[in-house]
């Protein structure tokens, strides 16, 4: 009688075990790549909030008397790394206080299937 040949039970727990462990890679893998293009995105919307602030904080103190939202004053368009963001500024008045206005910067992105919103305040004093 001739023997049988086939695997063995151990050979096929450890066959198992390592696709668990390439499946289990390549989740991980997936979901750091998709931690970092967030990651990046959120810096790169971070840097452009402020480089909004920068900018309204440079105007003249009638303007910022007199206006109360501000469109995009950087030179770069609205785009970097790929990703496109859109961007909303407002100037209000600070509430027992004549000099002081609260500027709110909210800027948002698309990303992997959802939208991401960062809002950065910073108040600023201006001559009366």
């Amino acid at each position: 009688m001739e023997k049988e040949r086939g695997f063995f039970l151990i050979e096929t727990i450890a066959l198992s075990m390592l696709l668990l462990s390439i499946t289990a890679f390549c989740f991980t893998y997936q979901r750091i790549d998709q931690q970092r293009i967030y990651t990046e995105a959120a810096v790169t919307a971070y840097f452009l909030a402020q480089e909004q602030i920068a900018l309204i904080e440079m105007q003249p103190t009638e303007v910022l008397r007199s206006q109360t939202s501000f469109p995009w004053l950087g030179r770069s368009p609205l785009e970097c790394n790929g990703q496109k963001f859109s961007l909303h500024s407002m100037l209000s008045p600070e509430p027992n206080s004549d000099s002081l206005r609260r500027i709110t910067v909210t800027i948002s992105w698309e990303g992997a299937q959802k939208k991401h919103t960062k809002s950065y305040q910073k108040l600023i004093a201006y001559d009366t």
